[in-house]
């Protein structure tokens, strides 16, 4: 939770104006949307810069990204339980020989922030192989994204429990989100965030994420929505 929101709450419910401590802003961070504000608005979705391994740094309104370390993971600060939601990520630094390999996908709040994404309970796809992960399970999938300027895809219809991946707009392993067929993965369920990994070597590598409609490359697929307002 930014600091603003938690003024703005406070205000409106007549309480003190207490900032909380470091360790219960990281708690306060986890809280899903449809608990702020009474639920009435979505807020707008960046990474978080609480919810972060020490290797990433944010810059650009917190949209992008630059990792140092290898293992470390940065979460979306908005999460979802119910709807059809899309999100784009964008690599803009190109991985030569696998050392800067990147996982994408969704988990729920509380993953660990320094340990290998792909051993954890989040369903990501990872760039240098175009295979997909959950919980330390490997599956072929799609194509790989290691070339700067790759923009994936995730389309995730939490109400199903399926979540999908495309590669410039070209929804991988003949998914078909619209219509609900193919998924890269079902059985998805409760409050989801936005999550990145890195795995391998430790020179710096970018991504620039798009959580709202306006700075999307490629339309959601039809019933989709943006993942942040």
């Amino acid at each position: 939770m930014h600091r603003r929101d938690f003024l703005r709450l406070a205000a409106v419910a007549g309480a003190p104006l207490l900032w909380p401590s470091a360790a219960a802003a990281r708690m306060l961070s986890f809280i899903t949307p449809d608990k702020r504000a009474g639920g009435s608005v979505i807020p707008p979705c960046t990474l978080d810069p609480v919810n972060k391994g020490a290797g990433w740094a944010l810059s650009g309104g917190n949209l992008v990204g630059v990792n140092t370390a290898n293992g470390h993971n940065v979460y979306g600060t908005t999460s979802h339980s119910t709807g059809k939601r899309y999100f784009e990520m964008r690599r803009d630094t190109t991985d030569s020989d696998g050392s800067w390999s990147l996982l994408i996908g969704v988990g729920p709040a509380g993953l660990d922030l320094t340990t290998y994404l792909n051993t954890l309970a989040a369903w990501t796809y990872y760039s240098w192989t175009g295979t997909k992960y959950y919980n330390n399970a490997e599956a072929a999938y799609g194509a790989n994204w290691r070339a700067a300027g790759d923009i994936v895809g995730v389309a995730v219809d939490i109400d199903a429990g399926k979540i999908w991946w495309s590669k410039a707009g070209t929804w991988q392993a003949s998914g078909d989100p619209a219509s609900g067929v193919n998924p890269a993965y079902t059985g998805l369920s409760g409050a989801l965030f936005p999550i990145v990994g890195r795995i391998g070597g430790s020179a710096s590598t970018q991504v620039t994420m798009r959580f709202k409609s306006a700075d999307f490359t490629y339309s959601p697929p039809s019933g989709f929505t943006a993942w942040g307002g």
